[in-house]
């Protein structure tokens, strides 16, 4: 036996491939396997079974969202293909989700927010994990691009595990007739549009709302 001075780095995904392997093989034993990867926003695999010289399986393809890390989400993408090529040799494969009762969580952590490679990714993993603030930060970063500007992905962390609302001006922006006027304008428009979730109301809405966010 060789015993190695550090905990297994194999992913629990790339174990279960090689479950998919071993039992092809199982079957199959001088089964070949033709795997074709591509690059982009999505982790993107090809997989082509040939049992012997006259038989062989269609290739059958799958995509995987790269959020929040590539190389899981390739093995993923793998895994779908090749579970798609294998159901066509009549193997039954199925998944925890195949219960609509057991789903996998995607958790939010500093960390796994911080390996995000663009804010657009790091929002992604916020609406995969349905996360209550992903309304808020999309309004933050919109805010944020209309003025000239962009906000750092450390400030959106900050943000998002922060226990206050999106930051709003000390002084009210409008008052009086305007402040009549906006509040006309939104009554019915604002139950139902992303500011709901950034102001605590519709008045505090037409009295610190920007500009931009008014129009």
């Amino acid at each position: 036996m060789i015993e190695l001075k550090l905990a297994d780095p194999t992913p629990h995904e790339l174990g279960e491939y090689r479950t998919l392997i071993n039992e092809l093989k199982d079957k199959f034993p001088d089964s070949r396997i033709m795997v074709d990867r591509g690059d982009g926003d999505y982790a993107i695999s090809s997989t082509l079974i040939f049992i012997d010289h006259d038989k062989r399986t269609l290739s059958h393809s799958a995509i995987y969202p790269s959020v929040p890390n590539r190389g899981t989400a390739q093995i993923k993408a793998d895994i779908l293909s090749l579970t798609f090529a294998m159901r066509e040799l009549g193997f039954d494969i199925k998944f925890l989700d195949s219960d609509p009762v057991v789903r996998e969580k995607v958790t939010i952590t500093r960390g796994r927010l911080d390996s995000c490679v663009s804010l657009r990714q790091l929002v992604e993993l916020l609406e995969e994990a349905n996360h209550e603030k992903v309304d808020e930060v999309k309004a933050m970063i919109e805010s944020k691009r209309k003025n000239g500007g962009r906000p750092s992905k450390k400030s959106v962390i900050d943000f998002v595990f922060s226990g206050a609302k999106q930051e709003k001006r000390a002084l009210p922006v409008r008052t009086g007739p305007e402040w009549a006027r906006v509040k006309m304008d939104w009554r019915e428009r604002f139950p139902s549009s992303k500011y709901a979730k950034i102001y605590k109301s519709l008045d505090e809405f037409c009295t610190f709302a920007t500009e931009e966010e008014c129009k």
